[in-house]
């Protein structure tokens, strides 16, 4: 999806005309951008490092069995 003002903001615009102000709508959606462009640049980054070598990798915990 384009990273520009486009569709999506238009439609939560329209939606949550009624409830909100145009400008709450878009301050949400703008921190909603923001906080997704950092989830995704730290998955990203996480991916780097480990391509890396400098962080091990993500794996499933062994399997052994709790005792008890």
């Amino acid at each position: 999806a384009p990273g520009g003002i486009g569709v999506f903001e238009a439609v939560a615009i329209a939606l949550l005309d009624e409830p909100l102000s145009a400008g709450v709508v878009l301050s949400v959606i703008a921190m909603y951008r923001l906080i997704n462009t950092m989830a995704e640049a730290s998955g990203a980054g996480l991916a780097w490092l480990t391509q890396q070598g400098q962080i091990a990798p993500f794996s499933k915990s062994s399997s052994q069995k709790p005792q008890g």
